[in-house]
This record gives C-alpha cells, sequence and structure tokens, in this order.
C-alpha cells in the first residue's frame, strides 16, 4: 500500500494576513518558504548588503 505524503506550505503570511499556499521548498528546513517567497528574501539580503557595503565606503 503506497503511503501518502502530506505537502509543506510556505509559511509567508501576505499583508492581508493570507498565508501562501505554494509548497515549500524543503520541509524539513526550519524556514518554511516557498521558491517566489525563498528569492524574495535572497533579493532583499543582497540590496542590504549593497546599501552597507555601499555606507562603508565612504
Amino acid at each position: 500500500m503506497p503511503t501518502t505524503q502530506r505537502l509543506t506550505r510556505c509559511r509567508y503570511l501576505r499583508k492581508n494576513d493570507q498565508q501562501c499556499t505554494a509548497e515549500a521548498v524543503d520541509p524539513n528546513a526550519e524556514v518554511l518558504l516557498c521558491t517566489k517567497h525563498m528569492a524574495r528574501v535572497v533579493e532583499h539580503a543582497r540590496a542590504t548588503y549593497a546599501r552597507y557595503r555601499k555606507e562603508s565606503a565612504r
């Protein structure tokens, strides 16, 4: 008998307090995010790093 595996959903909450319904990239990770929201986190981290790097060069 095949075992059914539950999908782990993204934990991102939108501005209107609705939870994202996409599947999490890594269901065993501490932070459960889908590909879209994980990409946004990476973009934000890169922008923040670039801003701090630019400010520290002054």
